[in-house]
């Protein structure tokens, strides 16, 4: 059998290794290709096929990993492959979505007709209507379910589909794209690099760390997303102490009893230990700040670009004690009690709209800092720059800890 890599990202030196340790456990043989789009990998998965006849091929992308180094399934016949995650198609359906991060082919006529198909289907999605489209049908008869198994070992896992994913072992293949997105930054990579044990979770509600200091951050993160919490808190308290800076520390939300989400409390909070300090600064827990980053002390308040439309991030907020800041915090905080309902994070345009919506009347002429290297995603600094504060959004809280907990190793060179 031959393990064939199909990369659409580039320097992933913990995924090549993965992968390489995989083939030779096994005794397959190992190739990998570069290739941009789903159009290009199926055209080379057909032209390898049909030079080897009879032959059977493993193909895995580069957002997957493997677990288990022993391969102990049964060699299909012409297709081993399972399908997405919750995929129930009806019964009269001839076609189901599969998961083609990894799979196995042997080069026969029936498997050829099939990926002769595929290779259509994404030819005509690239050329004619211009897109690809990530989830590729295959005959029904061939799929085998989400949760195929072969002596108690799952064939190919979506972490992501997974809250548990993190506790179990017996796992062939674990798939991870987070995001669901295109990125050419490869989470599988990441989860390959060296990493510390996570955190601890401490115990008490709030804490100060390095008190008394003349700028200060304040972050909060509740019990549902503890151990994300407790990795941003390891990478602000390291900051903190590299900087001299003050770190405040809510580890429980101080109004969840009102049945308000801690992400409206922030000007609440900023106001609380404004006095205390010269600057301060607000850093959501789905953050990693690097020691190389200087805390932007240079004006009344800095806000940086949102990853969205938004005119700016409130995830990353810094603030000097001025009259005209607790003016600004205090507006803030009164739209915020305005708003009835509050009960998560992003009900009603959530707190960013009313930071947004004040800063438009406090700072008529204010324009957010480019996130060329702060606020950004994983993997989106420029080549060859170091990120300076990077944003984990829209992942699963149980993968996001995870990512963020290795990220900081990459961080800190560690």
């Amino acid at each position: 059998m031959k393990l064939i890599g199909l990369y659409s990202h580039s320097a992933i030196p913990y995924l090549e290794q993965n992968h390489r340790k995989f083939a030779q456990a096994n005794g397959f043989s190992y190739t990998n290709y570069f290739v941009r789009d789903y159009y290009e990998k199926y055209r080379i998965i057909y032209a390898i096929l049909q030079e080897s006849p009879s032959e059977v091929f493993c193909f895995i992308d580069s957002n997957s990993y493997f677990i288990e180094q022993k391969f102990c399934f049964p060699i299909p016949e012409d297709v081993l492959i399972n399908s997405h995650p919750g995929s129930h198609p009806p019964q009269n359906e001839e076609m189901v979505a599969a998961m083609d991060n990894f799979f196995v082919v042997r080069s026969t006529l029936v498997s050829m007709r099939v990926i002769e198909r595929v290779v259509a289907d994404v030819s005509f999605y690239y050329l004619c209507d211009r897109k690809i489209d990530p989830i590729v049908p295959f005959p029904k008869i061939l799929v085998q379910n989400h949760h195929y198994q072969s002596e108690n070992k799952y064939w190919n896992i979506d972490i992501s589909a997974h809250p548990e994913f993190f506790h179990f072992k017996n796992i062939l293949v674990a798939h991870i794209n987070p995001n669901k997105a295109a990125d050419f930054f490869s989470y599988a990579n990441l989860l390959c690099a060296p990493a510390p044990e996570l955190p601890e979770i401490p115990k008490e509600d709030f804490d100060v760390i390095n008190p008394g200091k003349p700028h200060a951050i304040i972050t909060l993160y509740t019990p549902e997303i503890a151990q994300q919490g407790a990795v941003c808190e390891r990478n602000l308290a390291r900051y903190g102490r590299a900087k001299d800076l003050t770190l405040y520390v809510y580890r429980k939300n101080p109004r969840a009893s009102e049945n308000i989400s801690g992400a409206w409390l922030k000007p609440e909070l900023l106001l609380r230990h404004l006095d205390s300090h010269e600057y301060i600064a607000w850093v959501d827990s789905d953050m990693l700040i690097s020691v190389n980053y200087q805390l932007d002390v240079s004006g009344d308040f800095t806000a940086y670009q949102d990853l969205g439309n938004w005119k700016f991030n409130s995830g990353f907020l810094i603030c000097r004690n001025s009259p005209k800041i607790k003016n600004y915090l205090e507006a803030v905080a009164r739209r915020c009690e305005s708003i009835e309902n509050r009960a998560t994070t992003h009900i009603n345009g959530g707190d960013q709209s009313q930071f947004i919506g004040e800063a438009e009347i406090h700072f008529p002429d204010f324009f957010p800092i480019s996130n060329r290297l702060v606020n950004i995603l994983p993997g989106y600094e420029p080549v060859g720059e170091t990120p300076l504060l990077v944003h984990f959004v829209g992942m699963p809280t149980h993968v996001r800890a995870h990512v963020m907990n290795h990220y900081d190793a990459l961080m800190t060179g560690s």
